[in-house]
């Protein structure tokens, strides 16, 4: 599925073997295509970040205060260290 300027590819039309000869020729669709990944992978982790800090905040009886401090601060990192 090689791209030309009549028959623009779409990215899930990309193959391993295409991408792998984007990558190594420095191509900006490669660049397009990692960028369009990473986007996807922050806002799952976004997603699955927010569903374990929920679980965790039903659960928080049975933490200990130090425990619960822990999470607080895995959170703060999360957030703000992390950017998720």
């Amino acid at each position: 599925a090689t791209a030309t300027a009549a028959q623009p590819t779409k990215i899930h039309e990309i193959s391993t073997k295409d991408f792998q000869h984007l990558l190594e020729n420095n191509h900006p669709l490669a660049i397009e295509i990692l960028n369009f990944i990473a986007k996807i992978l922050a806002f799952r982790l976004r997603e699955m970040n927010e569903k374990v800090i929920e679980l965790f905040a039903q659960e928080k009886e049975i933490f200990s205060p130090n425990q619960l401090e822990n999470l607080a601060s895995l959170k703060w990192k999360l957030v703000h260290e992390w950017d998720l």
